[in-house]
C-alpha cells in the first residue's frame, strides 16, 4: 500500500511539474521575453483553529520558521503586467514549548511540500532600476513529508510519522508584494507575501 502512495506523490509532481513548464513556456498571445531564476527565503508558519489552541494541560502552538527555495518563471505580458510560476520546495509546520519538571520540552510538528504557485503581478514603475509590485494568485502544495518530534533540553527524544495523519494536497491564495531591482543584466526581487 505504500509504494503506491508513493507512486501516486511522483505521479502528482510530475503532473505539477509538466503544468509548470506549460504555463512558464505558453508564448502565444506575445512576443515576450521569459525570465528564469532562483527564488529562496524564509517562511513563518503556524497551526490555527481549535485543536491549535491549547488547553490547560497544553501550551497553544507558537510560530515556526522554515525555508522556501526552488526556481521561477516569469512572464511580462507589458510593462506593467506579468505572470509568474514557480516549483518551490518549502517546510512549514508549527511548535510548542513547555517547561515539565526544570526541563524543557519542546514538541514540533513538520510538513515539507512541493508548492506550485502561479501568480499575477502588477508592477508600479518608479524608475527606470527601480519598480514596486503586487501579487495574487494560487498555490497547490503537494505534501513529500511529515513528522513530529519530542526534544528535551535540546535532545531529540521522540519522532513519529504523520504522513497518515496529513492531507497530501493543500491549496491556497497567496497575495503580498515586492521591490524589483534592475541591475542591468538581471534583476533582484525582494518581497513580502501571505
Amino acid at each position: 500500500m505504500k509504494s503506491i502512495f508513493i507512486f501516486l506523490k511522483i505521479k502528482y509532481i510530475f503532473m505539477m511539474f509538466i503544468m509548470f513548464l506549460l504555463v512558464s513556456q505558453n508564448n502565444l498571445f506575445a512576443q515576450t521575453q521569459y525570465h528564469f531564476g532562483i527564488k529562496g527565503g524564509i517562511n513563518f508558519s503556524n497551526f490555527s483553529g481549535k485543536d491549535a489552541e491549547g488547553d490547560e494541560n497544553t501550551p497553544p502552538f507558537e510560530t515556526k520558521k522554515g525555508i522556501t527555495v526552488g526556481i521561477f518563471t516569469e512572464t511580462p505580458i507589458n510593462n506593467i503586467f506579468s505572470f509568474q510560476s514557480a516549483l518551490l520546495y518549502s517546510v512549514k509546520g508549527a511548535k510548542n514549548t513547555e517547561e515539565e519538571q526544570g526541563e524543557s520540552v519542546t514538541a514540533t510538528f513538520n510538513l515539507n511540500y512541493i508548492e506550485i504557485p502561479i501568480l499575477a503581478k502588477i508592477y508600479f514603475p518608479l524608475k527606470q532600476t527601480f519598480a514596486i509590485y503586487t501579487f495574487t494568485g494560487p498555490e497547490l502544495g503537494i505534501k513529500i513529508k511529515s513528522n513530529f518530534n519530542v526534544d528535551v533540553n535540546g535532545e531529540k527524544v521522540k519522532e513519529k510519522n504523520m504522513d497518515s495523519n496529513t492531507k497530501s494536497l493543500d491549496f491556497g491564495l497567496l497575495f503580498g508584494a515586492g521591490i524589483a531591482l534592475n541591475l542591468g543584466k538581471g534583476k533582484v526581487f525582494i518581497e513580502g507575501g501571505y
